[in-house]
């Protein structure tokens, strides 16, 4: 490796101002990679380049175009740096992790069309309006969930889970980990992840009484509760890990594999209770943090490879949220500010739901530190690389993610420098550490 973050950032917030900048008219930042952090980056890009040296580069007009959710989009700053005639263009599209690093190496994956001519190409925003990602440009910085090593997995299924046409052929996606070597990177945010559940899925428990809780059913009521205890049953709002293991790795097909206190609404015995689990497919990060920091197969089981009746791999976070629509009894995963369709919904893990400070504080702890790789031609490229580096000085304080620059993406999205738990590897568990920046609770 190059350097981290924790090296770039020593560069002088203030570089920007030098002569190194000041001679660029017009400077361009390309981002391209994970679609959880697409959001991300398209709330960022204005307020970033509207903040003031040294946070910013303080330009005096900013216009954000073409945003347009998990597809990302455009902000152009006019006016930067101090200087009149400075603009910057800061684009970002989502596609999936492993390309984004891909991009930055100048190499395709055979299992990604890019729609580009060059392999350092992808399609982003242009400066002109549409709809949809339409212009190739080449990629400075490539944003991946996990490192280049965490790419392990393989999948083996079609890849708009059960909705895909008959004719649709099964691809297999097998990766051995993408080498980084070379390349800087910087880790400035933490992307949480979460799971959602078809509403159709409920648990009974005992409510009160010293069994509180407790997993019951109306039959054995007196028995598990407590005389006087009711057992309630309500719509599941909670898996643990244990339940998650078993579920990915096709140990576990039905609800009631969990006890009788599960259910499927309308569905009365296991016959038709299963779980349609659903995948992301192979290449996406949010499926290798899955099996980093949820599976782990040192000491879990290893992720499910192939398509069943009751399991069906996403080739997109959209494609994801499509399999949970479709299916009574569906469970997935993805960024914990996704928004899923009116059928489902976010449960807890471990009984803890996935918010920023419980992330910070090691209660949650389903995520992964982003990465972002530097193309070697932004590294050569002192304005570029400079603006990058303050780019992620910017997102690394946790004073710049609040509610006016995410909205409501705030509650979930945590800062480098506010971790007070932090992973030296995706496959390490978090440990403590003393926090750049402290925050409360």
């Amino acid at each position: 490796m190059k350097k981290s973050i924790k090296q770039s950032l020593v560069v002088a917030a203030g570089v920007l101002s030098v002569a190194g900048i000041a001679q660029a008219a017009t400077i361009d930042v390309n981002l391209y990679g994970a679609s959880a952090e697409a959001t991300l980056w398209s709330a960022l890009s204005g307020p970033f380049l509207q903040a003031a040296a040294p946070a910013g580069p303080g330009c005096t007009n900013v216009v954000v175009k073409n945003s347009g959710g998990s597809a990302g989009g455009i902000a152009t700053g006019t006016g930067c740096n101090g200087a009149a005639n400075d603009t910057i263009n800061f684009r970002y599209t989502g596609k999936n992790s492993i390309d984004g690093i891909l991009s930055v190496k100048g190499q395709v994956d055979p299992n990604v069309t890019t729609g580009c001519t060059n392999n350092t190409d992808r399609k982003l925003f242009g400066t002109t309006a549409s709809a949809a990602p339409d212009t190739c440009l080449p990629i400075d910085v490539g944003a991946s969930d996990v490192h280049g090593d965490a790419f392990i997995q393989r999948t083996y299924g079609q890849l708009k889970g059960p909705l895909a046409a008959a004719a649709d052929p099964y691809v297999t996606r097998s990766y051995t980990g993408i080498s980084t070597t070379g390349l800087n990177f910087y880790r400035p945010v933490v992307v949480p992840f979460a799971f959602f559940v078809d509403n159709s899925v409920s648990v009974s428990k005992c409510s009160g009484g010293a069994h509180d809780g407790n997993l019951c059913t109306t039959a054995t009521a007196a028995t598990d509760c407590g005389a006087g205890i009711s057992c309630v049953s309500a719509q599941l709002d909670n898996i643990n890990r244990e339940m998650a293991v078993n579920i990915f790795s096709g140990n576990a097909m039905f609800w009631s594999d969990f006890g009788a206190s599960y259910t499927v609404t309308g569905k009365t015995s296991q016959v038709n209770d299963n779980i349609t689990a659903c995948f992301r497919a192979a290449g996406s990060g949010t499926h290798a943090t899955l099996d980093a920091a949820v599976m782990n197969k040192g000491w879990g089981a290893p992720l499910l490879q192939n398509q069943t009746v009751y399991a069906f791999f996403n080739d997109a976070t959209s494609d994801l949220m499509n399999c949970l629509g479709a299916r009574t009894g569906s469970i997935g995963y993805a960024d914990a500010d996704a928004t899923p369709p009116a059928t489902a919904h976010v449960v807890k893990y471990n009984g803890i739901p996935a918010r920023r400070n419980t992330i910070r504080n090691g209660n949650y702890d389903f995520w992964s530190a982003q990465t972002l790789f530097e193309s070697s031609a932004a590294a050569g490229n002192a304005a570029k690389h400079n603006l990058i580096v303050q780019l992620n000085n910017y997102a690394s304080n946790p004073a710049n993610l609040n509610s006016t620059t995410l909205a409501s993406k705030a509650p979930y999205w945590a800062t480098a420098n506010e971790m007070v738990y932090g992973k030296g590897t995706d496959f390490t568990y978090p440990a403590w550490q003393l926090p750049a920046s402290p925050m409360t609770p």
